[in-house]
């Protein structure tokens, strides 16, 4: 997590996606993800909403789908 000066009031978060999306990946709750990369949930539910033009919970679903098809990857190859 990185901050930049806006134009008045409070520096700006810039989000790490590809940490978040990798925490995403592997099912990290919202509150887990925001505690790594070390701002609060609402702030980064905010930042998700102002850059991606998404909640978290859309974003989360979007990017987990990675990680449940990897599960089941690994599910099917120890199955057989």
């Amino acid at each position: 997590m990185t901050t930049k000066k806006g134009r008045g009031g409070r520096k700006k978060v810039i989000v790490d996606y590809d940490t978040l999306d990798k925490l995403c990946a592997i099912h990290c709750t919202g509150e887990e993800i925001a505690s790594i990369l070390g701002i609060n949930y609402d702030t980064l539910s905010k930042a998700l909403k102002r850059e991606q033009k998404l909640s978290f919970p859309e974003y989360y679903k979007k990017k987990n789908a990675s990680g449940r098809m990897s599960l089941r990857r690994m599910q099917m190859k120890v199955a057989l």
